[in-house]
């Protein structure tokens, strides 16, 4: 069975080539969809197609999508050029976790030393005292 093709360059309002678009030819008969991507001149090519009736839809981001007819008859080659408008991006941003625990009365920082810690240490007579001493060493902390 003959074959036609469907070529075009996608551009932008002003005149400017959109490289990496996607374009997706379908065909509305039989509801058969094929897709490609513009080059870096804005330039698309199906090489071989049915001859029918399709539509050709192009997307890319920061554009709106455009959707055009177009018939392809056996033999030819099908021009469809496309102009997209400028569209809106969307963008959200998704924060999880927890904040920081934060005390707001006091700006003073303690310091919790665990029991494996302190029976380790080498205290001069076993003074539990001299464990505020130690704790002022620790880098970041300070006692209250």
């Amino acid at each position: 069975m003959p074959t036609g093709s469907v070529i075009g360059t996608v551009k932008d309002a002003s005149g400017r080539v959109v490289p990496a678009a996607i374009v997706v030819l379908t065909n509305t008969q039989m509801g058969v969809s094929n897709s490609t991507t513009s080059n870096e001149t804005g330039y698309y090519h199906f090489p071989v197609v049915l001859p029918g009736t399709y539509t050709v839809a192009v997307t890319h981001a920061g554009f709106k999508t455009v959707t055009q007819s177009c018939t392809v008859q056996a033999t030819t080659s099908t021009t469809v050029d496309i102009r997209l408008p400028v569209g809106s991006t969307k963008q959200s941003v998704t924060v999880t976790g927890q904040p920081p625990l934060l005390n707001t009365r006091s700006g003073s920082l303690g310091t919790i030393l665990p029991n494996r810690l302190i029976q380790n240490l080498p205290l001069n007579g076993r003074n539990p005292l001299m464990l505020v001493y130690l704790a002022t060493f620790i880098p970041g902390r300070t006692t209250t």
